[in-house]
C-alpha cells in the first residue's frame, strides 16, 4: 500500500481469503457484506477501515499496526491463531462493532474509543487489557468477556450481560450501569458502579444477595423482639428457674436442680442453702421471710409454708 493512498477490497456478498502479506504505509478499506479472511502477517501501518460485513483474523498481525475504524455495522472475528491482537479499535457513533471469538481465548491489548456500541459474541473468551474510553453500550451476548486491567471497561458505558454469558473482572473497574436479569458472575477484585452521581463498590454478587441480607436482618430483628417480649421470670438464669420450680413443687424430694453442696441428707440444711442462694433474708432461720411476687416463703425448721396474700388460703408444700 502506497503512503497516503487507500487500498479497497470489496467482497460483495462473497467470502474472500487473502493469505499474502500486505505492506506499506497506506490504509486498507474493506467494503461489501461478504467475509474477508486475512491469514498473513501484515506490516502496513495506515490503519484499516471496515465498512460492513465481516473480517476474520487468522493471525495476530493480520490488521497491520494501525488502528481499526468501524464506519458501519461490521463484525471482527478472531480465529484460533489470533490469540493476541494489539490494534486500537474505533467505533463510530451510530454503528455496532461485533467482536466474535468462536473458541479459545483472544487478548485485545489496544484501546477502544468512539461512541458506537460494542457486542461480544461467540463461546470463546475475549480479554480486554487496553484503556476503554468509548461511551457506547457494551453487551456480552455469549461466552466470556474478561476485563484484564484497570480501565478496560469504560466508566461512561452501560454494560449488559445476557443469559448464559459471563463477565469476568480481574481488576477494579468503573462502569455507568450493569444490567441483566440472570445471575451475574463477577470474579475477584471489585467493580465500581457509577449511577446518577453515586458510586457503590460491588464485590462478587448475585441478584439474590440483597434479598438474602434482608431476610437475615429480619430474622435477627424477630429474635430480638422475641427475647425482649419474653416474661421477665424466664430471663434470670436457667439454674435459678429450675431451683424455684423445684421448691414450689414439693421440696427436696422433687427438686430437679441439685448443687454438689446440697447432696447432704439433712432436708433442713438443703432448704436453708436454697434460701441463701435465692437471696432470701434470714438465711433460712426461723421466721426469716422475703417477699417474692404474690407470695411469701417461710423457713421454719423442717416445715415450709407457702402463704398466699388471700386470707385463709395456706397450704403446706
Amino acid at each position: 500500500l502506497v503512503a497516503g493512498q487507500t487500498g479497497t477490497i470489496n467482497t460483495g456478498t462473497y467470502a474472500t481469503t487473502l493469505s499474502g502479506v500486505i505492506s506499506g504505509s497506506g490504509a486498507l478499506v474493506k467494503s461489501g457484506t461478504g467475509t474477508l479472511t486475512l491469514s498473513g502477517s501484515n506490516t502496513f501501518s495506515g490503519g484499516t477501515s471496515l465498512g460492513g460485513g465481516q473480517v476474520t483474523l487468522n493471525s495476530g498481525n493480520a490488521l497491520g499496526t494501525g488502528a481499526v475504524t468501524l464506519t458501519s455495522d461490521a463484525t471482527l472475528a478472531f480465529g484460533s491463531s489470533a490469540t493476541s491482537v494489539a490494534n486500537a479499535l474505533v467505533v463510530n457513533s451510530g454503528t455496532t462493532a461485533t467482536l466474535t471469538v468462536a473458541s479459545g481465548s483472544t487478548t485485545l491489548s489496544g484501546g477502544i474509543s468512539g461512541a458506537g456500541a460494542l457486542t461480544k459474541t461467540g463461546s470463546g473468551t475475549l480479554t480486554l487489557t487496553g484503556t476503554n474510553t468509548s461511551s457506547g453500550p457494551l453487551t456480552v451476548s455469549a461466552g466470556t468477556l474478561t476485563a484484564g486491567a484497570a480501565g478496560a471497561l469504560s466508566s461512561s458505558a452501560a454494560v449488559s450481560v445476557s443469559s448464559g454469558a459471563t463477565l469476568n473482572l480481574t481488576a477494579s473497574q468503573t462502569i455507568a450501569s450493569l444490567s441483566g436479569l440472570h445471575r451475574r458472575r463477577l470474579r475477584r477484585q471489585h467493580v465500581q458502579r457509577h449511577d446518577h452521581k453515586r458510586r457503590q463498590r460491588l464485590g462478587r454478587f448475585t441478584r439474590h444477595l440483597h434479598q438474602k441480607r434482608q431476610r437475615h436482618a429480619h430474622a435477627v430483628e424477630h429474635e430480638h423482639q422475641r427475647r425482649r417480649s419474653a416474661p421477665r421470670r424466664w430471663r434470670h438464669g436457667h439454674q435459678r428457674r429450675r431451683l424455684v420450680r423445684g421448691l414450689f413443687r414439693g421440696g427436696h424430694r422433687q427438686r430437679q436442680y441439685r448443687h454438689p453442696r446440697d447432696q447432704r441428707r439433712d432436708p433442713v440444711r438443703r432448704r436453708r442453702a436454697a434460701c441463701r442462694r435465692l437471696g432470701w433474708h434470714g438465711n433460712g432461720q426461723p421466721d426469716g421471710r422475703h417477699r417474692r411476687g404474690r407470695a411469701d416463703l417461710q423457713c421454719r425448721g423442717s416445715l415450709r409454708v407457702f402463704q398466699s396474700r388471700q386470707p385463709g388460703r395456706h397450704r403446706r408444700l
